[in-house]
């Protein structure tokens, strides 16, 4: 029982270091970067609120063995994309188990640009492993869920972005829900998608 305990410790010991170290890199790599759009007070959002909401929302739907990695790679998700950080720095820091997710969660701007990002997403996120679609599927989620304050705002520019980025999510939902068998986390992350979707769609 002792040693049973003793591991259990160890292993919260490893699961807060690895997440804490991903906070704070992804923290440091996005400082001065900041979020499309304002907040209610009409200030500029940094954009780090973006992966630190991601990794919340992974930590909460997920139930893995290996539920560091995959919050580690939520926080890390926009990373490559966004910053200077390259995939060897992740593989450095944080091991292969991050750094192929963050490799897989990361747009290859050039087939983005052939095919458009709809398609592209599409075929993307059809073909990606079952954990990087959960921490996609989380940043779908958050990207909408400021949704239901843009409709009510004034900004007009605002709320088409907003029309179009719930049609392209309803079409890539459709896609992967034909394509592909989803598992039971990443089904309720699409019905919790679905919800705040019909905020727009419903206008």
């Amino acid at each position: 029982m002792k040693y049973l305990h003793t591991y259990e410790n160890h292993k919260l010991s490893k699961f807060i270091h690895k997440v804490k170290k991903a906070k704070e890199f992804a923290t440091k790599a996005h400082k001065g970067i900041y979020r499309k759009g304002f907040d209610d007070n009409g200030e500029k959002i940094p954009y780090i609120i973006h992966p630190d909401s991601v990794a919340k929302i992974v930590h909460e739907v997920e139930n893995s063995e290996h539920i560091a990695h995959l919050i580690a790679a939520a926080y890390l998700h926009d990373t490559v994309e966004e910053t200077n950080v390259t995939l060897k720095d992740i593989q450095k820091e944080f091991g292969d188990i991050v750094m192929q997710l963050v490799n897989e969660l990361t747009s290859d701007k050039e087939k983005l640009k052939i095919s458009g990002k709809e398609e592209y997403l599409i075929d993307k996120m059809i073909g990606m492993s079952n954990w990087a679609l959960v921490i996609k599927l989380a940043d779908r989620l958050h990207n909408v869920s400021d949704f239901k304050s843009i409709m009510a705002g004034n900004n007009e520019k605002r709320k088409k972005w907003a029309k179009e980025y719930a049609q392209q999510t309803k079409n890539i939902i459709e896609e992967l829900e034909w394509y592909r068998d989803l598992s039971d986390t990443q089904q309720e992350l699409i019905k919790r998608i679905k919800d705040k979707l019909k905020i727009v769609t419903e206008e």
